[in-house]
């Protein structure tokens, strides 16, 4: 399973965002960690702009280390990241990469539903309140619809 995932607004609040960009909210990252632990094996893709601290030679910037530091004592220690679209839409960025690399099962976090030009298209989006981040709610939902 792959998790299309959008940072701000999902790992962090907007009121985080707003004190310091790239930054991660703890308890987010922690409800985040629990959804993680219930998904068999999942892969996380960036789509977030967050994805641009990942540079084609591997290097990464060091938010994006605090990432994947945050996630990896689930044992998530790598990440992908969609290209990006001329248009900006994230759905074609994730269509891109999942004919890219085919996979049946996959789920976006995004808490920015403009950013997804075919909504219709997209049952798989799972919209997270940026006031507030991912919840356990936001999971219970996510976990439901999976299954």
């Amino acid at each position: 399973m792959y998790i299309f995932l959008d940072i701000d607004g999902v790992l962090n609040t907007r009121d985080d965002w707003n004190r310091k960009m790239y930054s991660l909210n703890e308890k987010c990252i922690r409800i985040f960690c629990e959804l993680i632990e219930h998904l068999d094996n999942p892969k996380i893709v960036l789509s977030s702009t967050w994805r641009n601290g990942i540079a084609r030679d591997g290097t990464t910037a060091v938010y994006i280390n605090d990432l994947i530091n945050a996630i990896s004592k689930i044992g998530i220690t790598d990440l992908d990241r969609t290209a990006v679209a001329p248009d900006g839409s994230r759905l074609k960025e994730i269509d891109y990469f999942l004919r890219r690399h085919p996979k049946d099962d996959y789920i976006i976090l995004d808490d920015d539903v403009d950013l997804f030009d075919d909504k219709e298209r997209t049952p798989n989006l799972f919209l997270i309140d940026a006031a507030v981040g991912i919840t356990k709610n936001d999971v219970k939902r996510i976990l439901k619809n999976v299954r």
